[in-house]
């Protein structure tokens, strides 16, 4: 099978296109775990949620690429394979999803205790929040605001005075970066399962290596008869032009004797 032969099978050109469209949420995945390195949330516990989806986007977009070459020169293993890592993708991601899912409820927590993590030891992660944010402490704007000189510290200095709490924008950040990785995974999810399916469907109709096998004995024998019989049909034709300049040659001889 060839390549303009899928626009002919329905089945296969239907799984090329959800292959596609899986390497697209491959890149997806991968741009919003960048996303949540290089954001203001990565302070939140959530670094290792990104670097997840890092390397989930690699993985899909790798086993995206070997679902297209299995559609294209259509081998029972190569479809065997991609099935096989499909389905393990499938419910690494799942699992992905669930544990998304049950961190919602803790934002509030996972944000306060990372805020005391970072003022307690990494001071100038804050400060670069606050500047970013334009903001000052987390509850309030007394609420372990840095510079940790006093409580006011942050409001009434030059390089800052700002008014408003960090809380709040920072637990947005968080949605926004919850909404963005339940919906890519969720769209990947249901693409892979359908590419799943029809994965299946292709594969039980795909010839086994002994009917290939056989395949190539009927095509070889059929090519060896073929051979054979265009050598006779040749022989027969060179030998009867001989015969009739045989009996011509004792019918002019016969004829001069006359």
């Amino acid at each position: 099978m060839n390549f303009m032969n899928i626009s002919q099978q329905p089945l296969r050109l239907y799984l090329f296109i959800l292959n596609v469209l899986t390497m697209f949420g491959g890149i997806a995945l991968f741009g919003v775990g960048i996303y949540g390195l290089v954001s203001n949330i990565a302070l939140f516990e959530i670094e290792a949620i990104s670097w997840i989806m890092i390397v989930m986007g690699m993985v899909v977009l790798a086993v995206s690429l070997v679902g297209l070459t299995s559609v294209i020169v259509e081998f029972r293993r190569l479809f065997g394979a991609y099935a096989i890592m499909l389905c393990f993708l499938v419910l690494f991601q799942l699992v992905v999803l669930i544990y998304t899912l049950t961190q919602h409820n803790k934002v509030d927590t996972l944000m306060d205790k990372a805020w005391q993590n970072a003022y307690d030891n990494n001071p100038r992660t804050l400060q670069d929040i606050e500047t970013r944010l334009q903001c000052c402490g987390y509850e309030t704007v007394t609420d372990r605001a840095i510079p940790k000189t006093s409580k006011l510290a942050c409001r009434q200095s030059p390089a800052f005075g700002y008014d408003i709490s960090c809380k709040d924008q920072l637990k947005h950040s968080y949605s926004r970066h919850e909404t963005a990785i339940l919906g890519v995974i969720t769209a990947v999810e249901i693409l892979q399962i359908l590419a799943l399916v029809s994965s299946m469907i292709l594969w039980t109709k795909l010839p086994t290596d002994d009917e290939i096998d056989e395949q190539h004995r009927r095509d070889h024998s059929h090519r060896l008869f073929r051979g054979l019989r265009d050598e006779d049909q040749e022989r027969s034709f060179n030998i009867q032009p001989a015969a009739g300049d045989d009996r011509g040659g004792y019918g002019t001889i016969a004829n001069n004797e006359r």
